[in-house]
């Protein structure tokens, strides 16, 4: 090159940004693979160090861990309000990807930097067209720390999504209010050993990845059917495509056990978050239970695998951006339940599968030999009973436990001001059945049967008005209804209000407003009544 030539390039290599002139740096998993993992600080370090190579990158704080550790989203977007603000966009996809809910489980946390990494050097930048990122890289810093499954306080965030009792389920919740995706991918890894299948049975599972989706009944019907029917299939598909078994989430701990699908509950992320109109995958890959990362052909190519996976997801939602933006939108603000617009299914579980009742899972023995065993299949979710969304709900007692819930899941509600008259179903429990277990894909073992009355009652100031016209509606009768398999009433903690005559909660069946249009109706009709009435006869006098 000539001194000319060379004056030129470093002209215009000066002129770059900071960002352009030098390449994006590996993460630290990548730099050092086979030594002890990152701790939740050099995460940090370096999603802020992906933040200042490039414009198109900024880190924000979500909220603080049960054991005082930050937990960061990486923003990554070519739009600049995008960056400070996080709302979504009409003309692009907002994909949340969360790594590492149970922190034992570390493959996730590693995939996402090195996805946020490709997404800003390059390789996946064209994604940039389509989609907004909002990526979790480490949604459970306690446990990545303190190398387990659950948070400081032993409590599950995954598992909390009706009661909201740990910090970081309500870090979740807002993050879904704040960011609203459309798509959400929640990267979690599952046992090698199928335990107790392996000490006991000798046999391993042969499948890298699992996927599934959303499954709970009461999600919107359209966005369930494209998930269940169209995304998850074609996602399977591509990853077998690239040379990694894979096949739809199952939970096989013995040979005794039927195959079943994911939990149905919407207590857990991936049901909660398709509540809320997002397209939502779980990624389950394959981990080896030990705790122990020694060399590449451990947690390495864990993430290898993961990495193919969640990329592989993200082409199929790239392909189908402007669908799968509709689908999410319409759910969103127009839910469209299976039983339809004014009912949710009330209780649910997985049952024999009627026109399959057996599959056949590979697996490994000892030797490593591949041996097909045949399984009772148990993923046909039977329904029972459907309850109905209520103009509102009216909460007259524990208003202050109330209020924080109601934040806690950013629902809308009406603090009573003056004394105004409604109309309400006062309810109060008639029986209670405790089950021995809880139905196989839920987390509910109360069987609620009530009483009611419809009564008029005069609300009091302090009183809650919670109306179901708003974007959560369903979610709110679905969580609000003792005899759902989702109430909130199934919840620990807040069992003993069962016990309460009448229920702290009750469904709005009139207003104030209803009833002064009533009674204004009644008043028209006596009124015309009389105004049309025959007049009496007149007896002639002598």
């Amino acid at each position: 090159m000539s001194i000319r030539c060379g004056r030129i390039v470093g002209a215009l290599l000066l002129s770059l940004p900071a960002w352009a002139q030098a390449a994006v740096p590996l993460t630290p998993f990548e730099q050092a693979p086979t030594r002890p993992l990152p701790h939740s600080a050099q995460i940090s370090s370096y999603l802020h160090t992906l933040a200042q190579h490039s414009p198109l990158a900024t880190v924000t704080r979500l909220g603080t861990s049960a054991g005082g550790r930050p937990v960061e989203a990486l923003l990554v977007s070519r739009d600049a309000q995008f960056l400070q603000q996080g709302e979504p966009q009409a003309d692009r996809l907002t994909v949340m990807l969360l790594g590492s809910q149970h922190g034992n489980e570390p493959s996730g946390t590693e995939v996402l930097q090195i996805v946020a990494r490709r997404v800003l050097d390059g390789e996946l930048t064209p994604l940039l067209q389509q989609m907004n990122f909002v990526i979790v890289a480490l949604a459970n810093p306690d446990g990545r720390d303190l190398n387990r499954r659950l948070n400081a306080k032993d409590e599950n965030p995954n598992l909390d999504f009706i009661a909201v009792e740990s910090p970081e389920t309500r870090i979740y919740i807002d993050a879904l209010a704040r960011f609203q995706p459309d798509v959400v991918m929640d990267l979690h890894e599952t046992w090698n050993d199928k335990w107790p299948m392996t000490p006991r049975e000798g046999f391993l599972t042969t499948t890298d990845a699992q996927f599934e989706v959303g499954n709970n009944p009461n999600l919107d019907a359209e966005l369930s059917q494209y998930a269940n029917q169209h995304f998850l299939p074609a996602l399977i598909q591509a990853v077998e495509a690239q040379g990694i078994p894979s096949q739809r989430y199952n939970e096989i701990y013995s040979l005794r056990d039927p195959v079943r699908r994911g939990g149905l509950s919407l207590s857990n992320f991936r049901n909660y978050a398709a509540m809320q109109g997002s397209l939502t995958v779980l990624f389950e890959n394959r981990h080896d239970g030990k705790g122990q990362f020694p060399t590449p052909e451990n947690i390495a190519e864990r993430v290898r695998k993961q990495r193919i996976s969640v990329e592989a997801a993200l082409a199929l939602v790239a392909g189908d951006d402007s669908r799968i933006r509709h689908l999410s939108r319409d759910a969103r603000f127009r839910w469209r339940g299976v039983e339809g617009d004014d009912k949710f299914v009330m209780q649910y579980a997985f049952a024999p599968n009627p026109t399959e009742p057996t599959t056949s899972v590979t697996l490994a023995d000892r030797s490593g030999k591949k041996v097909v065993k045949t399984f009772r299949r148990e993923d046909y979710i039977a329904l029972q009973g459907t309850g109905e969304i209520p103009d509102g709900f009216v909460i007259r007692s524990q208003t202050r436990r109330f209020r924080e819930w109601l934040d806690d899941h950013h629902i809308d509600y009406q603090v009573v001001q003056q004394p105004q008259r409604v109309e309400l179903s006062q309810q109060r429990v008639a029986s209670l059945q405790i089950g021995a277990r809880t139905k196989p894909g839920t987390r509910d073992w109360l069987d609620v049967t009530l009483d009611q009355k419809v009564v008029q009652t005069e609300l009091k100031a302090g009183d809650l008005l919670v109306s179901t016209e708003q974007p959560q509606g369903a979610l709110i009768a679905i969580m609000l209804d003792p005899r759902s398999a989702n109430s909130l009433y199934q919840e620990p903690a807040w069992r003993g209000l069962l016990m309460s005559n009448p229920l702290p909660t009750a469904p709005l069946l009139a207003d104030a407003a209803d009833l002064a249009k009533r009674e204004a109706g009644k008043t028209t009709k006596s009124r015309l009544a009389n105004e049309h009435k025959p007049a009496k006869p007149v007896t002639p006098a002598g």
